[in-house]
């Protein structure tokens, strides 16, 4: 009885350290990051070959459309499944980047179809809340490592950028140029963590961050407390 006793009762603090902290084992459902990754940063390179004039105008059809359904709808398959993994930080990010894909895609083509009046003011606010909420995700990474972290960053630049482009031809070339290096880091993220899934290490290093309060945010914001098992913190 006594043993039975303090089994369960290890398996109910167990369960009480995985409501705490996150996921600290390896999760039952397959890991979703590499694929909101890729479908935010092949939607973004459409994009940005449209307005560093690349492909013209004539592509912007086809960036709103992969953007739709490629940028936004798999980036909120994505968040919804990190939901299930009890990772918020991804889950918060990949579903409100899935609905900015899709929100952005539907005003563009109403512009296009002439439903909408194009509005440059309208699109600099947008640009500006968008990347001012970017910098406020951005200083929850501080705990995961320095690509995830770079991304972050990079984007909430992008979007300022993009703003400032509106008005500026030549400037919304550079801001363009600029989001193929946030794409490059989006995808060079995936890549690795879809090659840590195959392989069981990736060749392409994350250059983890240090944990803040003995909290480490892993390699996608999964969180983990790192002073009860000293290899959690190399994860």
């Amino acid at each position: 009885m006594a043993t039975h006793d303090r089994t369960l009762a290890a398996l109910e603090a167990h369960l009480s350290s995985i409501a705490v902290d996150g996921v600290k084992t390896t999760p039952a459902t397959s890991n979703p990051g590499p694929l909101g990754l890729f479908a935010f940063g092949m939607s973004g390179m459409l994009l940005f070959a449209v307005q560093t004039t690349l492909v013209g105008e004539s592509g912007a059809g086809v960036a709103y459309a992969f953007g739709f359904f490629f940028g936004g709808v798999c980036q909120l398959l994505a968040g919804l499944l990190e939901y299930q993994r009890r990772n918020t930080f991804a889950c918060v990010a990949f579903i409100s980047y899935g609905g900015f894909w899709i929100s952005f895609c539907f005003w563009g083509t109403m512009v296009m179809q002439g439903v909408y009046p194009p509005s440059v003011k309208g699109v600099q606010m947008m640009l500006c809340m968008w990347g001012i909420y970017t910098f406020i995700l951005w200083l929850c990474t501080f705990s995961t490592n320095v690509i995830f972290s770079a991304t972050f960053l990079t984007l909430s630049l992008l979007f300022f950028f993009l703003a400032g482009g509106q008005e500026n031809h030549n400037f919304l070339k550079f801001a363009g140029a600029w989001g193929y290096l946030v794409a490059g880091l989006a995808w060079y993220l995936a890549a690795s963590l879809l090659m840590e899934e195959l392989y069981g290490k990736s060749p392409l290093p994350l250059f983890p961050l240090k944990p803040i309060h003995q909290i480490s945010g892993g390699n996608l914001g999964t969180r983990r407390r790192v002073d009860e098992d000293p290899e959690m913190g190399k994860q």
